[in-house]
């Protein structure tokens, strides 16, 4: 991807040729830096914790006592 690609956050709609937006990890739409954190999601092959770039909207539905669910 080009470094001046557009690019608009899915959670806030902010739009940006500034970088490359970030995807998230569990519904891998593109999403702006105020929108993403790191979660422990536990990876599915192996089973141990991963820190993983969720955006705002999937964490909602995620419980947090530090194990945020299942990795792609």
């Amino acid at each position: 991807m080009n470094e001046n690609s557009p690019w608009a956050c899915h959670v806030c709609g902010l739009k940006s040729t500034n970088g490359t937006g970030r995807a998230c990890a569990l519904c891998y739409q593109i999403a702006c830096e105020a929108h993403l954190a790191h979660r422990p999601l536990r990876n599915a092959e192996f089973g141990h914790l991963e820190l993983k770039l969720v955006c705002s909207d999937c964490a909602q539905g995620l419980p947090d006592n530090g194990e945020s669910g299942t990795a792609p």
